[in-house]
C-alpha cells in the first residue's frame, strides 16, 4: 500500500498488526518456492528462509493491456478511452480494471459501477459521460481500521495530520495551497468522520 498510504499512517499500520503477532520481512523480495513433504520452503533474496504453513500471493492488479495494444488501441497504465469510455477506436469500449479513463486507473469496485452505468445508456442510444464522484476505499484491517481516498496523481498539496482524541488513529487530510481538500486517510478511531469529510471532497470526475 505504499502508493496510497502516507508514512505516517502506514507505520502504524504495521505496528498494529505486528502487535498481533505480524512479522515484516521488509526490503526484499522472494527469491524462490518450493513445496517439500508437505510443507512451504520460502527463501527470500537476503538469505532468510521461511516455513509457512500457507502462502497467499498478494501482488496488486496492473491492467493486460498487450492485446488491445495489438489491436491499435492507445494503451498506458491501462486502455486510453474518453469520458464516453470510447478507447482510440470509437466502436470499442473499454472500462474496470483494464481501463485508464480521462488519465484514471481506479482498480476497485465503485467505479466499474459508475462506468457500466454511463455505458449501458450510452449502447442504449442515450450519450452518457461517466461520473466519478468522491469514492473512499474501505481497507478491511479490523486491528487498525483504515478509509482513504488518495489524491489524484500529479496533485500538488501536502498532508497534514493530527491524531485522535483518544489517542488511537491518525486523520490525515491532503489540501492544496488554498487549503481545499484534495484526499484524506483515516485510521483507527477517525474512521468515523469519513461521510462529513467526504462530502468535502470534490469529484474524480468531472
Amino acid at each position: 500500500m505504499n502508493n496510497v498510504l502516507p508514512d505516517s499512517v502506514a507505520l502504524e499500520l504495521q505496528k498494529h498488526l505486528a502487535d498481533a503477532g505480524v512479522e515484516w520481512h521488509l526490503g526484499t523480495t522472494a527469491k524462490s518456492l518450493n513445496y517439500n513433504d508437505g510443507g512451504f520452503n520460502l527463501v527470500l533474496n537476503n538469505g532468510t528462509v521461511i516455513e509457512p504453513d500457507l502462502v497467499v500471493s498478494a501482488v496488486g492488479l496492473r491492467a493486460n493491456t498487450l492485446l488491445a495494444s495489438q489491436a491499435g488501441l492507445a494503451v498506458n497504465r491501462g486502455i486510453i478511452t474518453n469520458a464516453l469510455l470510447q478507447t482510440t477506436e470509437d466502436d470499442i469500449y473499454a472500462l474496470g480494471d483494464c481501463a485508464e479513463v480521462m488519465g484514471h486507473n481506479l482498480l476497485f469496485i465503485t467505479p466499474l459501477l459508475a462506468a457500466a452505468k454511463a455505458l449501458g445508456k450510452t449502447l442504449a442510444g442515450e450519450t452518457t459521460e461517466v461520473n466519478y464522484p468522491a469514492m473512499p476505499v474501505a481497507v478491511k484491517t479490523p486491528l487498525y481500521p483504515l478509509v482513504l481516498a488518495s489524491p489524484a496523481r500529479g496533485l500538488q498539496g501536502e498532508w497534514v495530520f493530527e491524531k485522535a482524541e483518544s489517542g488511537f488513529g491518525i486523520k490525515g487530510l491532503f489540501v492544496d495551497s488554498s487549503e481545499a481538500l484534495l484526499g484524506f486517510v483515516l485510521s483507527g478511531d477517525c474512521v468515523k468522520d469519513k461521510h462529513t469529510i467526504t462530502k468535502q471532497l470534490p469529484s474524480i470526475y468531472p
